[in-house]
């Protein structure tokens, strides 16, 4: 729309979203445009200072208005063939259809994006989708590509090479976090699950989520503090796209709720201009859980639970120069005591290939099932490495201190009671109770527990083929014989600890 009216020689092309709110695209750096509300602050900013440009003196408050209501309303006019009047605005992801056909990623870019479709994904310099962007916002690498995915690098260095079930949970959410979402869905259509990440102080929570963040929707500030009311965190999911929250010990009934709203699509209405506005708001989710943090059942089913071993942390503030390839190491500038976000922008853009090429090959169908022996393998349940030490151990009455020295667990007695907490199986029974003022634990096995437990390592979920005892090499984690099979093979691996993690949490907060 042309500015004749506002004494501008200035075209704004307007238009309205799904959801009923007035968009105007303003050109910002060279050949790119920025997709700002009608009725914002930022744009009636924008006007007062072009109209200063060309006249040298501010605009009357009346005229201003005018000029903005006259925008609101030919957003919602008929439009043209090449520039609809309606179009969806998005964060970071985009969706061509409800299939989706295309997803585009948002590099903060203005000169290509990332499309990625069942043939391949590339790098164009047009850009189809709108793309809303908030100054919070940081900008993703161009990726680099890769023949077959390989995330080997990523579990090495959120330090999950020893647990292979739950790297398998980290990648699910990984997955999910890149699928967009589609306009005009329903309410609880496609839910986003919630990666819940645990462990005892010095484990790497934080600088995980940090890391996992950074591959889909990297932010100047990455982890918010943890929510303390419905409106602060509805504010956060408008302008990010994936939210991350650190240092969680406490959720009200009203915030936990609004968790599992935005899990599936919170309606937030508001007002824009003289409209209603009802945006659905669906967000994938990282909380960075302490020892004193207990979920609503309704929450906990939402989760991935992913728990962090200290023994697996070298030290705190340890970099990822293990993580790095050879190649990487020579050019990589010499560090005492390398930062690990800087080492991870090392692996950012062939990570991020890996998972545009992974996404791909699913949207194209080229994966593979599970055979039904391995099907029925993965349904068996699936013990922790807690349970694993309990089976040797035996039967055990006396306190957490001494059940941690006859274990040799690496965290602290209270970290380890919380965990026993957390345990359900059906061949063991845990009882906490008092014993002349002594909080005492007991352990008892239904069945004999000198039979261990089957084997959750790398090594013993090796592909169909036979394990590393059996004269063939374990599988690294991401490589495949065909694309994409060293992931999707071990799907139904992936939903059995799924399954499991999730009655953990959920029968420790009912015991409770």
């Amino acid at each position: 729309m042309s500015l004749d009216l506002f004494g501008l020689d200035a075209s704004f092309p307007a238009f309205h979203s799904p959801e009923g709110q007035a968009f105007v695209s303003l050109p910002f750096g060279p050949g790119g445009h920025q997709v700002v509300p009608v009725h914002s602050t930022g744009f009636r900013d924008r006007l007062t200072t072009l109209f200063h440009q060309h006249h040298g003196h501010y605009p009357k408050p009346r005229k201003l208005s005018q000029t903005i209501r006259l925008l609101s309303t030919q957003a919602f006019g008929p439009g043209h063939p090449t520039q609809p009047s309606e179009r969806p605005v998005s964060v970071r992801l985009a969706a061509h259809s409800s299939i989706p056909a295309r997803i585009v990623l948002d590099l903060l870019d203005d000169s290509q994006t990332v499309n990625i479709g069942p043939d391949s994904w590339a790098l164009s310099g047009a850009n189809p989708a709108c793309f809303r962007r908030f100054h919070t916002q940081a900008p993703l690498p161009p990726p680099t590509p890769t023949g077959t995915p390989d995330f080997e690098p990523l579990a090495r260095a959120i330090r999950l090479t020893h647990d292979r079930p739950a790297f398998l949970r980290v990648l699910t959410w990984l997955f999910a976090a890149m699928r967009p979402q589609t306009p005009g869905a329903a309410q609880g259509d496609s839910p986003y699950p919630i990666l819940l990440l645990r462990g005892p102080s010095g484990s790497g929570k934080s600088t995980a989520a940090r890391l996992l963040r950074s591959l889909v929707d990297p932010n100047r500030s990455p982890l918010l503090p943890a929510p303390t009311g419905r409106r602060a965190l509805i504010r956060d999911a408008s302008s990010n796209w994936v939210l991350a929250f650190d240092h969680v010990s406490n959720l009200p009934t009203l915030v936990s709720d609004t968790l599992c709203t935005l899990t599936s699509g919170y309606a937030h209405t508001f007002r824009d201009g003289d409209r209603t506005v009802v945006q659905n708001l669906a967000r994938p989710m990282i909380l960075v859980a302490t020892e004193r943090l207990k979920l609503h059942p309704d929450l906990a089913a939402r989760c991935l639970p992913v728990d962090l071993d200290e023994a697996a942390v070298f030290k705190r503030g340890a970099g990822l120069q293990p993580a790095l390839s050879r190649e990487a190491r020579q050019f990589a500038p010499p560090n005492p005591n390398p930062n690990p976000d800087a080492a991870f922008d090392v692996l950012r853009p062939s990570l991020l290939g890996s998972l545009c090429t992974a996404i791909s090959q699913t949207m194209s169908g080229q994966y593979t099932y599970a055979t039904p022996a391995e099907l029925a393998e993965a349904l068996k349940p699936v013990p922790s490495p807690l349970v694993r030490s309990l089976h040797k151990l035996g039967n055990f009455k006396g306190s957490a201190t001494e059940l941690a020295a006859a274990l040799k667990w690496h965290s602290t007695p209270r970290h380890l009671s919380q965990q026993l907490r957390d345990l359900t199986g059906p061949a063991f029974a845990i009882r906490f109770f008092h014993h002349h003022g002594e909080r005492k634990i007991e352990i008892t096995f239904s069945a004999s527990p000198s039979s261990p437990p089957p084997d959750i390592s790398p090594r013993g979920l090796c592909g169909a083929g036979g394990s590393a005892s059996q004269g063939q090499a374990p599988r690294p984690l991401g490589h495949a014989s065909r694309p994409f099979d060293g992931l999707t093979r071990d799907r139904a691996t992936a939903s059995s600890s799924l399954r499991s993690g999730r009655e953990e949490i959920t029968g420790a907060d009912k015991r409770r």
